[in-house]
């Protein structure tokens, strides 16, 4: 495998967060991986926090290359970060994003080359 080091970081806000579940993101991280054709080192997980101005879900994968990690708000917030060692494509990732949200604005989006 040749190396090239990837860090993919995007915040973004939707109506729909509150409605997302740690069972739907567990699906998401998992419908990542193989879009963007990794292959899990660590399967998916993820839990719900309720404590007050928090409440929302995270969850992680690790994947061979690196790891995906998401986090929501239901106040409308989502914020991910992919990083790998092998390269990906963006627009996979964005396809899988829009699988579950209806994003209304993408407020910082980074793509930052390691190598």
């Amino acid at each position: 495998m040749e190396l090239d080091h990837k860090h993919y970081i995007v915040d973004m806000n939707s109506p729909n967060t509150k409605d997302f579940t740690a069972e739907d993101c567990i699906n998401l991280l998992n419908d990542l991986v193989e879009a963007i054709q990794m292959t899990t080192f660590l399967p998916a997980r993820s839990k719900r926090c309720d404590t007050i101005g928090n409440e929302g879900v995270t969850g992680d994968i690790v994947i061979e290359t690196s790891h995906i990690t998401i986090h929501t708000w239901d106040y409308g917030r989502i914020s991910l970060d992919l990083y790998s060692c092998k390269s990906f494509i963006l627009e996979a990732v964005r396809e899988v994003i829009l699988k579950y949200f209806k994003i209304v604005v993408i407020t910082k989006e980074l793509l930052v080359d390691r190598n």
